[in-house]
């Protein structure tokens, strides 16, 4: 199948040298950026196209890989030219957004995809590796979703079909689970700075601490992996935090509040604290 890219991105970028590791043929990249375009297009042995419409004309696979906020409107000047044809498929890789936000190609007979990994891609070598082991979300009309499962087979994945309505809620779930982890990250870094750790450990110190708990969730339910002073009903320690926070890092004091109780509830689930325990802990982190 020949796929084409409009908006040569890192995920636009890594998607099609992937795909093309696996027997699709690329048409070609067009981005606003005419440097990134010529980069992508030699990153796939394809060619750079100045006109988005000449490429969209050619392509039965054609991929919007522009910012989200772009994606309606580059399917709309797309149209307006008629570069769409009946039956291309016309995808998307936004985790928030509808296959429906590329609508004006449906009106011109094309079948509407959005495919997104679960993953993050930070640069195109790493975004390859891990998009060649991602879980991808299908959503969109039905031929376009029998071509999203035949991308994925192919590359070696895995996928879900999710609904219009539950993208949202979707989304939101993955930005807690990663980009929210980076938050955590540099919250933990400021809390130890605060008590005098020297800067240039704070990598080597928290990361392998992640990992384990990550290699923990790799074997184990929530419940399960968890640890510390709450899984433990250890309310005194936890009184401390509290203590701690609102003198040095009052702006940490709510956040830390919200997961210790998202904690708690996993902590009962263990079954290692007891109710007494749970209640004053319970008690302690409740706004006062």
């Amino acid at each position: 199948m020949r796929a084409g890219f409009i908006g040569a991105g890192v995920v636009g970028t890594a998607m099609g040298k992937l795909i093309k590791e696996k027997g699709f043929e690329i048409e070609g990249y067009c981005s606003r950026s005419l440097e990134s375009a010529k980069r992508a297009a030699k990153a796939t042995g394809s060619r750079r196209y100045e006109d988005p419409a000449e490429l969209a004309s050619k392509c039965p696979l054609l991929f919007i890989t522009t910012p989200d906020s772009a994606i309606g409107e580059t399917a709309e000047k797309l149209a307006e030219k008629g570069a769409f044809f009946k039956g291309q498929v016309v995808a998307h890789m936004s985790g928030s957004l509808g296959a429906d936000v590329l609508s004006p190609a449906r009106d011109h007979g094309a079948f509407l995809l959005s495919i997104h990994p679960l993953q993050s891609c930070a640069d195109v070598e790493q975004g390859v590796k891990n998009l060649s082991r991602a879980v991808f979300s299908l959503e969109g009309d039905k031929e376009g979703i029998e071509v999203g499962k035949r991308i994925v087979e192919a590359i070696g994945g895995r996928y879900f079909i999710i609904s219009r309505e539950d993208k949202a809620l979707y989304h939101a779930a993955l930005c807690v689970v990663s980009n929210y982890l980076v938050s955590l990250f540099s919250m933990g870094s400021q809390m130890l700075l605060a008590a005098g750790i020297d800067e240039s450990l704070l990598t080597q110190a928290l990361i392998p601490l992640m990992e384990g708990t990550l290699e923990n969730l790799k074997h184990l339910k929530p419940p399960a992996a968890l640890t510390g002073p709450i899984a433990r009903g250890d309310a005194e320690t936890v009184e401390a935090h509290l203590r701690v926070l609102e003198d040095k890092l009052p702006q940490y004091l709510e956040a830390y509040r919200i997961l210790g109780l998202e904690t708690l509830k996993l902590s009962r689930e263990k079954g290692h604290i007891s109710p007494e325990r749970a209640k004053a802990i319970g008690e302690l982190l409740k706004e006062k």
